[in-house]
């Protein structure tokens, strides 16, 4: 989430100005750690719970160790949890979603 925030002391104006934020925020997504598996190619879950909707895409934005970040199992995915598989040997993971 971009902490975007704006003030405006009309409350019509506030309310409009607040719908873009949130509208924007949503937009960009949410990053998410998590700690990748040690043994390569393990699928693993990255939950979600407070996102409150299915993934419909990701893009790894840092990492502790080389590899490639790939979904897994789309099919099982739901609001809460996102599958995928890592080809790297563990480390942390930083994967935004929206």
């Amino acid at each position: 989430m971009i902490p975007l925030s704006y003030i405006d002391r009309d409350p019509a104006r506030a309310r409009l100005d607040r719908n873009l934020v949130d509208k924007a925020n949503e937009t960009a997504g949410q990053v998410v750690e998590w700690n990748a598996p040690t043994t390569p190619g393990t699928e693993f879950v990255i939950r979600h719970p407070e996102f409150n909707k299915r993934v419909i895409d990701f893009q790894l934005v840092g990492q502790d160790s080389a590899g490639i970040l790939y979904r897994s199992s789309p099919g099982k995915w739901t609001k809460g949890y996102s599958f995928f598989k890592y080809s790297g040997a563990g480390g942390l993971l930083r994967v935004r979603i929206r």
